[in-house]
């Protein structure tokens, strides 16, 4: 058996045959992911890909269509673990891409199983919701603006007004599409289920966040999927300046926006979110901050709800002082 390993990149994928030792770069697009079936050959072939937050999804798809191809999509962080045991010095994408061709020969071998057509389903529809909700957003902004002017345009406020009911009328029919997508998939319609059993999670938030967390490999630990919501958080130092921690936003935006809004209901609607919330406060964190922290901790929740086949437990969040 041969073992291939691939960086991925925003740009470039990086390829590196171990047996041959042969490397080749292409680019991430689709003419490029059709080259590397030449460069991978028609021999049977173990080839292994980190998890990515989105750049590497097409190739992965790709690899798996393949009939002579094994996929194995590792953990990041059991990658880089066995790339400090192999004393890596250096760090470039053919190096990364040679590290993982010799990660697939030595470490157990886990295909690939590519996430559910209904999970990419929902992820489509949802992400194309938030798109319009954002123009939605944007344009009662305009449509604000335009009213505080002293003689506003009416047939512009009546163009704006338009817009954002017809906007309106494609997010209602996007989020019943998601609905349903949801409901006829056992194992998402469970998880929802789950997630709106949360004080103040509705169904539109909690198809959010399923939409962008079913795509994504089961066995990523807590401090993965932080980071992969952007949750975590960086120093910022530079000279004498030594500024507060603050997060680093370099994650999936859509899920981070969906954590922030379930932060924000459940601290109003769940005794046990709020009293865990205030505890952070008085500890001296910042209002902002501690909602930030809400919203990393229900990120675990929701995926240990999903993962121990639970319902929502406040006291399991955050007990209640008798």
């Amino acid at each position: 058996m041969r073992h291939a390993g691939i960086d991925v990149s925003k740009s470039t994928l990086a390829i590196a045959l171990l047996e041959s030792l042969r490397t080749a770069d292409v680019p991430n697009t689709k003419a490029g992911i059709d080259r590397i079936a030449q460069v991978l050959g028609e021999e049977p072939i173990r080839v292994v890909i980190e998890a990515t937050a989105s750049y590497g999804f097409d190739l992965a798809s790709a690899l798996a269509r393949m009939p002579n191809v094994e996929l194995m999509v590792a953990n990041p962080r059991a990658t880089r673990n066995f790339a400090r045991s192999t004393r890596q010095r250096g760090k470039t994408d053919r190096t990364d891409s040679l590290m993982l061709a010799r990660f697939a020969s030595a470490m157990e071998f886990v295909p690939w199983t590519p996430p559910t057509a209904s999970a990419l389903e929902l992820r489509d529809v949802m992400r194309r919701r938030k798109q319009l909700a954002d123009q939605k957003a944007a344009e009662k902004k305009r449509l604000v603006e335009l009213r505080s002017q002293q003689r506003p345009n009416p047939i512009v406020v009546e163009d704006l007004e338009d817009h954002i009911k017809h906007l309106e009328g494609r997010i209602v029919r996007l989020e019943q599409q998601a609905l349903s997508v949801g409901r006829q998939d056992p194992w998402l319609d469970t998880w929802r289920q789950q997630l709106i059993s949360v004080p103040g999670v509705a169904n539109v938030t909690a198809l959010a966040v399923i939409s962008e967390l079913a795509c994504l490999p089961p066995d990523m630990d807590a401090r993965q999927l932080t980071a992969f919501a952007g949750l975590d958080p960086q120093p910022w130092q530079s000279g004498t300046m030594d500024a507060k921690r603050r997060i680093s936003k370099r994650g999936n935006k859509r899920l981070r926006t969906a954590l922030f809004l379930a932060a924000w209901n459940a601290t109003r609607f769940s005794p046990h979110v709020a009293a865990w919330r205030d505890r952070l406060i008085q500890r001296g964190k910042a209002p902002k901050v501690a909602t930030i922290a809400v919203a990393r901790r229900l990120l675990h929740a929701f995926v240990a709800m999903r993962d121990r086949e639970q319902s929502w437990d406040g006291d399991a969040f955050h007990p209640l002082a008798a």
